[in-house]
């Protein structure tokens, strides 16, 4: 093997244990279920990539000596998870942009189709060399390939566009940031393309794919200092240190309102329609608390489990108003979603405690307000057993 290669394989030989790293670990802390799962296929997919270009290395090199229809299949590897790497890419993103994507099956379905043309085109290929030419030499495109290229872009462009609209239009600089490297993220490869035309033999592109997996999971694992992994909003850390801070500005002229609130019958959605489907409801009630925050200029946190907090100034409106709001804007969001098949309505329990004093103990605040709350759930509980009588 020549200098040149062995260098570009021991590259990417580092490339696939880092990767493998950043595989292991990954857990259920780093977001939802089944964003959790994406991301893992994306990895996965991108190891294969590495592994078919060290094939391809060792053959240009001769140290291997494999045949065409060898090297055919190997591109249609290569080609294949390349687009779907594109694909998971898309979904991971739009599903941390869009709690509420994952529920359209149509939207799905006009996603999924091309990435099946995507693959069929690479495998008819081994025969047609309709995307690629192989042959013992090394390798050259054919007449299709940039039908394939040109998927591949969309899937990039989609969710960087997206991101990149998202992130002027959100108030949170944390969900801001996250949204920008997601923009940024697609940047990488295309410069990491013009670069490759100025070194072709080096491993330019894994490595700029590797670059991409490594900056999105150190955001993410950043963001789980202040922010909950799963739903983006603030998380118990980071609740009680704004509590604290805004208990200091009360007074009887300026209270303030601590709600906490819990979904109702949230243990049944686990049992009836697994975890995945309750990390779903998780996320869909974020959204309904970042809309209930923007228009109330609150501050919203997971609890923890099922429970929510929302904490706001009572200058324009009363504990009541903002909590039935709360309870609106939740309808109303999964009225939306009754066209995609919605197979469950999700509701909450809310108690609430008013601040007025800033010696008022934390603690015993967020007690009143979790005493509130249990009064609620047991009034739903006695609702439910009655209908059901």
């Amino acid at each position: 093997m020549t200098e040149n290669y062995l260098t570009y394989v021991m590259t990417e030989v580092f490339m696939i244990i880092f990767a493998v790293i950043i595989l292991l670990r990954l857990n259920m802390n780093m977001g939802s279920e089944y964003e959790t799962k994406i991301m893992k296929k994306m990895i996965y997919s991108y190891l294969i990539i590495v592994a078919a270009d060290i094939f391809w290395a060792l053959n240009a090199a001769g140290t291997i000596h494999a045949g065409d229809t060898v090297i055919g299949v190997s591109n249609c590897i290569y080609w294949s998870f390349q687009s779907l790497g594109c694909y998971y890419w898309l979904l991971f993103v739009e599903s941390r942009l869009h709690p509420t994507f994952v529920y359209s099956r149509k939207l799905r379905i006009c996603i999924t189709a091309p990435i099946v043309i995507c693959c069929l085109l690479n495998i008819i290929s081994i025969f047609t060399e309709w995307v690629y030419i192989s042959f013992s030499a090394g390798n050259g495109i054919g007449p299709l390939f940039w039908v394939v290229a040109g998927i591949e872009y969309i899937y990039l462009i989609i969710p960087a566009g997206d991101s990149f609209r998202c992130a002027f239009r959100n108030d949170s600089r944390s969900q801001r940031s996250e949204y920008i490297t997601y923009f940024v993220c697609m940047l990488i490869p295309l410069a990491a393309g013009a670069v490759e035309n100025l070194f072709p033999n080096g491993p330019i592109a894994v490595l700029s794919i590797f670059v991409v997996i490594l900056v999105l999971f150190l955001t993410i694992q950043n963001k789980q200092i202040y922010n909950d992994a799963l739903t983006g909003l603030n998380n118990r850390r980071r609740m009680d240190k704004y509590l604290e801070e805004r208990i200091d500005d009360v007074s009887e002229a300026h209270p303030l309102a601590i709600f906490i609130m819990d979904i109702n019958g949230f243990k049944s959605i686990n049992d009836n329609y697994g975890h995945v489907e309750g990390d779903r409801a998780l996320k869909l009630v974020a959204v309904a608390l970042r809309k209930a925050a923007e228009k109330y200029g609150a501050f919203t946190a997971r609890y923890g489990g099922d429970e929510f907090c929302l904490i706001a100034m009572l200058s324009r409106h009363t504990p009541e108003e903002i909590e039935n709001g709360v309870h609106r804007i939740l309808e109303d969001i999964q009225d939306d979603l009754y066209a995609e098949n919605f197979e469950y309505r999700l509701s909450f329990s809310i108690g609430y405690a008013v601040c007025t004093n800033p010696k008022d103990n934390e603690d015993m605040l967020l007690k009143k307000a979790d005493q509130l709350l249990y009064e609620r759930k047991n009034e739903w509980y006695r609702e439910i057993v009655s209908q059901s009588e």
